[in-house]
């Protein structure tokens, strides 16, 4: 059996920010287009498992936007802790133990959804595969960032590149350790 992929797919600004000041993704609106899902549904088949930040996990429930995550097991990263709720697991052990323990689990890939804490520990750990970064036409200048300070310097492999008439850009890149 093959180890799973860890992967990230993720929307920036051009300025490289994953959300505004208290954590507002309406920038995301401005490229949004019937039909048009920028890969995120043939992306989602391929994973059963969603690793999740507390603060996304949120965001997303608040915004009745969970739909995604229906039938894979979720496991929402959270200090706090909270019981099990069917699929969705509230985790709060260590995120790389966790992530090292799926990896050789059988399934499909492991699907990130989180923030700059989530995706360096996973970098630093040496955990993340790829990385999909669509990169939205809009500059923030304020917000969270993509990436924090204290990272390990990366090389990256360029796998792909899609731009779309909406503005989007979509570049995926393999992690090289």
């Amino acid at each position: 059996m093959q180890p799973r992929k860890v992967r990230l797919f993720v929307a920036t600004s051009l300025d490289g920010y994953i959300a505004g000041p208290d954590h507002d993704l309406s920038f995301l609106q401005t490229v949004e287009r019937a039909g048009e899902d920028y890969g995120y549904s043939a992306y989602a088949g391929e994973t059963d498992t969603v690793v999740i930040g507390r603060s996304t996990w949120e965001k997303v429930s608040s915004d009745g936007v969970t739909s995604p995550f229906n039938e894979k097991r979720v496991y929402v990263i959270s200090s706090s802790g909270n019981p099990e709720s069917g699929p969705v697991v509230f985790y709060s052990g260590n995120l790389t133990q966790l992530i090292r323990e799926l990896k050789l689990s059988a399934g499909k890939d492991i699907q990130i959804e989180g923030g700059p804490q989530m995706i360096g520990e996973l970098l630093n750990s040496r955990l993340l595969d790829t990385i999909c970064i669509s990169t939205i036409p809009v500059i923030l200048g304020s917000g969270i960032p993509l990436f924090r300070e204290g990272l390990h310097p990366l090389k990256l492999e360029f796998l792909q590149v899609k731009g779309f008439p909406s503005g989007l850009v979509q570049a995926e890149y393999k992690v090289i350790y």
